[in-house]
């Protein structure tokens, strides 16, 4: 599993909503808009070590308009909330910050990763229109598959480039190894790649155990925001 083109949305705007239950006046826009642009001007500021307000001495945070001690709640109730038990319902505020990215994976990922339900496609490769098109056909399998297999898919790719018919093609379908990587652009939610780590971390296909967790490393705050150390 290879990720490229990652964006993540609504993350200042999603820790503020966090709040809410605990409101005793609605903020008017004004207000709200204020807290999540406070927040962000932390969260540019600290990059890292998020909760550590003493990072920047008195003296320091005083040259910046920013009300640290604000954004700092934001960031502790959110973090306390999001490292809530899954399935509690307390970590819902997570579910806000979006996320979108490209994803490159073989068959066997792709057919656990759909067992989510909070994940979409936005687009994705085909092997529907393309793949008896291919440039590089022989370069878009995974390490694991048997070239053998490889060969196969190719032999019926070529009957049918020299007779398409219709069980021509059911052909190749049929016997194009699951080892074959292609990309889709996926959308998600902070909340949804919360219970996928819990489940996945430890999993058998080093697509999870290893590409999975390290793309989640790569993503802003996540660690902070579930309550999990970023070894």
């Amino acid at each position: 599993m290879k990720y490229y083109g990652l964006r993540v949305y609504d993350t200042c705007e999603s820790i503020v909503a966090s709040g809410f239950p605990m409101l005793k006046r609605e903020y008017t826009p004004e207000e709200y808009e204020w807290e999540v642009e406070n927040l962000q001007k932390y969260l540019n500021l600290y990059k890292e070590d998020i909760f550590n307000i003493a990072k920047f001495p008195k003296e320091v945070r005083e040259t910046h308009e920013i009300n640290f001690q604000k954004a700092l709640n934001h960031i502790r109730r959110a973090g306390n909330l999001g490292s809530c038990k899954p399935n509690s319902g307390h970590d819902a505020g997570l579910k806000g910050i979006l996320v979108n990215v490209n994803i490159k994976a073989d068959q066997s990922f792709w057919l656990q990763f759909e067992r989510y339900h909070h994940q979409d496609t936005i687009s994705s490769m085909s092997t529907m229109h393309c793949l008896c098109r291919f440039e590089r056909l022989n370069e878009m399998f995974s390490p694991y598959t048997d070239p053998r297999s490889i060969a196969i898919c190719n032999e019926y790719i070529d009957e049918y480039n020299e007779d398409p018919t219709q069980e021509n093609f059911q052909k190749v379908i049929h016997n194009c190894p699951e080892g074959i990587e292609l990309t889709r652009r996926i959308a998600t939610n902070y909340l949804q790649l919360k219970t996928m780590l819990s489940q996945r971390e430890f999993h058998k296909m080093y697509a999870w155990s290893k590409d999975f967790v390290n793309f989640t490393k790569e993503l802003p705050y996540f660690y902070e925001l579930i309550g999990r150390e970023r070894k």
